[in-house]
């Protein structure tokens, strides 16, 4: 019975290397993306599939599609970041020396022989509501009216003609 087992058992971790991938095995079907913003808080939704998360976050999708990746945050303009997928050509090497051509057809199936590019993604929201405000006084100074706003340096005299 021993001998059964230890005859049985590189023949089943054979096999299964053989049916799966390099990807499969050294990949995975999914990878962990970083999410970040400034300002951090943002929600953050993915496509094809529609995935929602609040940054920072660690986001793991799946390798078999590129995303478009959709910033928002009230008060600041929308912000998209893409990541690509492309098929790392070290999976594709290995599964022809290792696996004769069968472990690509595993790889291609399940989307384990891609990896997502970049690994992560930041954007800088940008305020939606125009430029910085700038409070603005009237005074008179003699004859001139004064315009003195809230940003430092910055004083208007109107002078009468």
């Amino acid at each position: 019975m021993t001998r059964l087992r230890s005859a049985i058992a590189p023949l089943l971790v054979g096999g299964w290397a053989l049916l799966s991938g390099c990807g499969l095995l050294v990949n995975s079907t999914h990878q962990t993306i970083v999410v970040a913003s400034e300002p951090s808080g943002a929600e953050v939704r993915s496509g094809p599939r529609e995935l929602q998360y609040w940054t920072p976050a660690l986001v793991t999708l799946p390798r078999k599609h590129a995303y478009l990746l959709t910033f928002e945050l009230p008060g600041y303009r929308t912000a998209s970041f893409e990541i690509r997928h492309r098929i790392n050509p070290r999976i594709v090497v290995g599964d022809i020396l290792l696996t004769a051509g069968l472990g690509m057809v595993v790889d291609g199936l399940t989307g384990s022989w891609y990896e997502l590019a970049p690994k992560r993604a930041f954007v800088t929201l940008e305020a939606s509501d125009g430029p910085e405000r700038v409070a603005v006084a009237l005074g008179m100074e003699g004859d001139a009216v004064q315009i003195v706003s809230s940003r430092p340096g910055v004083v208007i005299r109107v002078y009468p003609r």
